[in-house]
């Protein structure tokens, strides 16, 4: 019983943020703000794909076809069958963030 609370708190959460493909501007806001030193800015560029199972669903909420190669600034005209995920991560000191993601 505990877990599906949980399970259903999380999913309702995440409904209410607003992902997309592409970079995001937030972590490099983030990272030239001032409450870390440059010492602490020091960071690594990683990047990771998955393997996808081909499929489209159009998503009534947003409007869109889902499942389309998607670049952030433009979509291509191909089925994803991938996704490549960028992260930073820190080397001086212990943090990481996703950086952007795309599905080609």
């Amino acid at each position: 019983m505990v877990r599906s609370t949980l399970r259903f708190g999380l999913q309702k959460m995440l409904q209410n943020l607003n992902f997309h493909p592409g970079f995001h501007q937030v972590t490099l806001n983030a990272l030239s703000s001032k409450s870390m030193s440059p010492h602490e800015q020091l960071c690594v560029l990683l990047m990771d794909e998955i393997s996808l199972k081909e499929a489209i669903h159009f998503d009534q909420n947003s409007d869109t076809m889902l499942g389309l190669e998607d670049y952030g600034f433009c979509r291509g005209p191909g089925v994803a069958n991938h996704a490549t995920v960028v992260m930073i991560r820190g080397l001086t000191s212990k943090w990481k963030q996703p950086f952007g993601y795309f599905f080609i």
